[in-house]
C-alpha cells in the first residue's frame, strides 16, 4: 500500500542528495525507486508505467553525471521503451515526455562519440516535440532550446547542414522567447 509513496520520497532523496553533490547516495536512492517501481509495473503496468520511466530518466541522469555511460544509456533506453508504448495510447500525455527521454538518450549518445545515431535521436525527439512546442511554447522552451542546441551540435560534429525546414517553426519562436 505504501510502496508508491516510498518511490516518490526515495526519488525526491535522490534529487536533493545530488543537487549537494552527493552522487553516489543519489545514485542508490533512486535506484531503489526503480526496483519499487519496477515491481509495482510489473503487477499494474497501467498504473506504474509512467513512473517507472520517470525513476528510469533520474537514474540514468544519475549514472551519466558519475560517468557510467553506457549503464546510463540502457537505463534511458528502458525508459524512451516505456515512454513509446504509453505514447502510442495516449500520444498527448506521454509524447512530450519521450521526446524528453530522447533528449537525454541522444545525449548521452554523443558522450559516447555515437554521433550518427544522436543526430537521429535528436531529429526524432524534434520531430516529436515541435508540435507541443509551437501550441505551448512556454512549457516546452527550455527543452526544446536544449535540443536544438544539442542537435545543431550534432550536425557540425556529423559535418552537415542542419536542416533549415526541421527548425524553420521553431527557431524564430525561440528567438520571441529570448532563448536564442
Amino acid at each position: 500500500a505504501f510502496a508508491p509513496d516510498l518511490a516518490a520520497s526515495l526519488t525526491n532523496l535522490s534529487a536533493h542528495l545530488a543537487a549537494l553533490g552527493r552522487l553516489e547516495e543519489a545514485l542508490a536512492a533512486i535506484a531503489e525507486a526503480v526496483d519499487i517501481r519496477r515491481r509495482l509495473a510489473e503487477r499494474h503496468p497501467d498504473a506504474f508505467a509512467p513512473d517507472l520511466a520517470a525513476s528510469l530518466t533520474n537514474l540514468s541522469a544519475h549514472l551519466a553525471a558519475l560517468g557510467r555511460l553506457e549503464e546510463a544509456l540502457a537505463a534511458i533506453a528502458e525508459a524512451a521503451g516505456i515512454y513509446r508504448r504509453l505514447a502510442e495510447r495516449h500520444p498527448d500525455a506521454f509524447e512530450p515526455d519521450l521526446a524528453l527521454s530522447l533528449v537525454v538518450q541522444g545525449s548521452i549518445l554523443a558522450a559516447l562519440g555515437r554521433t550518427k545515431d544522436a543526430h537521429r535521436t535528436f531529429v526524432e525527439a524534434l520531430q516529436i516535440l515541435r508540435p507541443y512546442f509551437l501550441k505551448l511554447p512556454r512549457v516546452h522552451a527550455e527543452l526544446m532550446k536544449i535540443l536544438v542546441e544539442d542537435y545543431e551540435r550534432a550536425c557540425r560534429d556529423l559535418g552537415r547542414e542542419p536542416d533549415g525546414e526541421l527548425l524553420a517553426e521553431i527557431v524564430p519562436v525561440l528567438e520571441r522567447l529570448g532563448l536564442r
